[in-house]
């Protein structure tokens, strides 16, 4: 089931929601974003050390680039409101340059590539949010009509599969656009429940009134397919008492599986290597939970061939 919490409620409302804060222990005032996403690295906002990104095509001159889309540039301190200022985030003047190769053909569109499978719990999205203190004139530009679909099949040159049957659709619809003097809060939050994705494709309509905002917002300036995003932000889902398995997915002997610890409590990596349900067996790694998030890995590299969980001892 999807899960989509629009912009109008407010960051409070959003981390109850998800469960990423109570009334009981966190403040209404002055509340900051949850942290322990996906390329975390304790401050800021940027996540570009655990996430990549391409896209058809983005902004000339070395401005509105998809790496905006990632890097932190344009979110306040506390990780929740977006600026306005069009350098710090993405925008496609073309939709007919390349498809995403057959998998969602046509249309604008966006990747992201994590350093290793992870189990979702949700995707964060800022919309386009350029600003105009007079109207829609550039927020107007925001993704619209769009198709969000995840895989863990690895394809070539480290993005996804080019197997349309490698994907699932996670959402399938309108986007929300911000209103003018709106602040920009995120737009759109995509509940994965627990999904396991290393690419999160995002794909537009390759209808121009209905790829971006500007046909309804913006008439006295129509057509305009210019299509883009600000920020997005992936995290990931804490592990249940029991196990969490990974099956059949890839790995390279470098690659860890990351998961919210809980302390005093001990985690073992198990492994199967025949796919039959009695057959799960120690890895060789155990961790003692301290509340941080933890990484653990096979000693032995991991394998194509085997099966991978964590569970709570």
């Amino acid at each position: 089931m999807v899960t989509i919490i629009k912009k109008e409620q407010s960051l409070i409302r959003i981390l109850l929601l998800t469960g990423a804060m109570s009334l009981g222990n966190v403040g209404l005032a002055n509340a900051d974003a949850p942290r322990g996403f996906i390329g975390d690295i304790g401050s800021g906002w940027d996540s570009t050390s655990a996430v990549s990104v391409r896209v058809g095509h983005e902004h000339i001159g070395g401005s509105r680039l998809a790496i905006d889309t990632i890097n932190g540039t344009g979110i306040n301190a506390a990780g929740e409101v977006h600026d306005q200022n069009q350098m710090s985030m993405w925008l496609s003047l073309e939709y007919t340059v390349a498809d995403r190769f057959g998998v969602s053909p046509g249309g604008h569109w966006i990747e992201y590539a994590f350093d290793q499978v992870y189990a979702l719990t949700n995707m964060w999205i800022w919309n386009y949010s350029e600003g105009d203190p007079g109207g829609y004139a550039w927020s107007a530009q925001g993704l619209r009509n769009v198709t969000i679909k995840y895989t863990a099949m690895d394809g070539p040159g480290g993005w996804g599969s080019l197997s349309p049957g490698d994907w699932t659709t996670i959402f399938a619809g309108d986007m929300d656009v911000y209103d003018p003097g709106q602040p920009r809060t995120p737009s759109e939050i995509i509940e994965f429940g627990g999904a396991p994705a290393k690419y999160v494709l995002i794909t537009t309509s390759t209808d121009d009134t209905t790829m971006n905002w500007v046909a309804e917002h913006r008439l006295t300036n129509y057509p305009n397919d210019d299509s883009g995003l600000s920020e997005v932000r992936f995290y990931p889902t804490a592990l249940s008492p029991a196990s969490f398995p990974l099956l059949g997915l890839e790995f390279d002997t470098v690659t860890s599986l990351t998961f919210q610890s809980t302390a005093g409590s001990t985690y073992s990596l198990e492994k199967n290597m025949t796919g039959l349900p009695t057959d799960w067996m120690p890895a060789g790694q155990e961790l003692d939970g301290d509340g941080s998030i933890m990484k653990m890995r096979d000693p032995a590299g991991y394998s194509a061939l085997n099966m991978y969980r964590i569970k709570e001892l």
